[in-house]
C-alpha cells in the first residue's frame, strides 16, 4: 500500500495588489479581469481543475495582447502552474512558474512576497520531480523573503515551513521536520482561531512523521483530527482530504484494522475520482492500497479488479504515477515489527 505525500502550493491572496493589464481599457474591464483570476483561484481550491484551467488560460490570453510581462499576468500564471502541477503536467507547470518568477523579479524586485509564492510553488514541483536539493534552496529563499516582508507569524510562512518539514521527512531528517511542522501549526492556529484545510494539512504531516517513527497511536490521532477539520470545512481541498484518508487507511491496515482501512480507502478513491476523473495516475496508488486491504478481508475478486485497474492506469499514463504515492505497503508489512 502506498502512503501519499502532497505539498502545499501557495496562491496569491487578495491582500496582494497588482496593476491588471486590463486597466488600459478602463477600470470596469480591470475589475472584470481581476474577478476572472480570482474565480480561477477559487475553482482550483475547490478541486475543479478543468474549470480553473479554462478561466486562467482565458485570462492570460486576454492579457497577452496588452502586456504579457505584467505582474497580474504573472499571478495568473502562478495559479495555472499549480493547476498543472496537481494534474501531473509538470513541464507546463514549471514553464509557467519560471515565467512568473522572471516577471516578479523584474517588476517587483527580489524581496517581494509575490515572488516568494512562485518560488515556493516551483520548489514543490522540484520536490515532486526528484530535484530535492534545489528545492530546499528555493524554500529557504522563500522563507527569508516572507519573514522579512510579512513577519514570522504569517500563514504563508507557515505553509513554507510545512513544505520544508515535508521535504525533511522525505529525507528522513526527522529532528528537522518536527519543529518545522510544529511551528507551522502554531502560526496557523493563532492566525484565525478557527481551523481550516491548512491546519489539517499540517496535522496530517505530523501524523505521517509519527507513523515513520513507529508512533502509530499518535499518528491515528493526528489523522483523525485532520479529517474532523476537513469535514467541518466549507471548502475542503480534495487533495488534502484524499491524502489524509489514504494515509489513515494505510495506518489502519498496518495496525490490523482492515475494515477501518477499507472504509477510508473507499472514500479516498471516491474523492480523487470526482476531482481528477477515473483514469488519472493518482488513483493507481489508492487502488493498489485498497487491493491489499480487500485481500486482507478475503475479497479476492474485488482485489484483483483493483490491481488490474491500477496497472492499466499506470501503463496508459505518461507519468509513472503521481509522485505523492511513494511507500509500498507490502514492503511495510514485510518489515513491520508492530505498533
Amino acid at each position: 500500500m502506498r502512503s501519499r505525500i502532497v505539498f502545499s502550493a501557495l496562491l496569491l491572496a487578495s491582500s496582494f495588489s497588482w496593476d491588471s493589464p486590463a486597466q488600459i481599457a478602463g477600470s470596469a474591464a480591470a475589475e472584470s479581469w481581476d474577478r476572472m483570476v480570482a474565480r480561477g483561484e477559487q475553482l482550483y481550491n475547490q478541486g475543479d481543475y478543468a474549470g480553473a484551467e479554462f478561466i486562467l488560460r482565458d485570462a492570460i490570453h486576454q492579457a497577452g495582447d496588452t502586456d504579457p510581462n505584467d505582474v497580474g499576468v504573472a499571478t495568473a500564471q502562478t495559479h495555472l502552474g499549480s493547476v498543472y502541477r496537481d494534474l501531473g503536467r509538470y513541464g507546463e507547470a514549471e514553464a509557467l512558474y519560471l515565467r512568473s518568477i522572471r516577471t516578479f523579479e523584474a517588476r517587483k524586485g527580489a524581496s517581494d512576497p509575490a515572488l516568494a509564492i512562485s518560488l515556493n510553488n516551483l520548489a514543490v514541483l522540484w520536490i515532486e520531480t526528484g530535484r530535492r536539493d534545489g528545492a530546499e534552496s528555493l524554500l529557504r529563499r522563500c522563507l527569508s523573503i516572507q519573514t522579512k516582508a510579512l513577519g514570522r507569524n504569517c500563514p504563508d510562512v507557515a505553509m513554507t515551513l510545512n513544505n520544508l518539514g515535508s521535504l525533511y521527512r522525505m529525507q528522513r531528517r526527522w529532528p528537522d521536520a518536527e519543529p518545522s511542522f510544529q511551528e507551522a501549526l502554531t502560526i496557523l492556529q493563532s492566525d484565525r482561531g478557527l481551523p481550516d484545510a491548512r491546519v489539517a494539512d499540517v496535522m496530517g504531516n505530523l501524523g505521517r512523521l509519527s507513523q515513520d517513527r513507529g508512533r502509530y497511536s499518535e499518528a491515528v490521532s493526528y489523522f483523525e483530527r485532520a479529517l474532523k477539520i476537513l469535514d467541518l470545512s466549507t471548502h475542503p481541498k480534495p487533495a488534502i482530504l484524499a491524502k489524509t484518508l489514504n494515509d489513515l487507511g494505510v495506518l489502519h491496515s498496518l495496525m490490523g484494522r482492515p475494515r477501518e482501512a477499507e472504509s477510508c480507502l473507499k472514500r479516498a478513491l471516491a474523492v480523487e475520482e470526482a476531482c481528477l476523473g477515473p483514469a488519472h495516475s493518482a488513483l493507481a496508488g489508492i487502488l493498489s492500497n485498497r487491493a491489499v486491504v480487500l485481500r486482507q478481508l478475503k475479497r479476492a475478486v474485488e482485489a484483483k479488479s483493483h490491481e488490474q485497474r491500477a496497472k492499466s492506469i499506470l501503463e496508459k499514463s505518461a507519468q509513472t504515477a503521481r509522485l505523492g504515492y511513494t511507500v509500498d505497503l507490502r514492503e511495510l508489512q514485510s518489515s513491520r515489527k508492530g505498533p
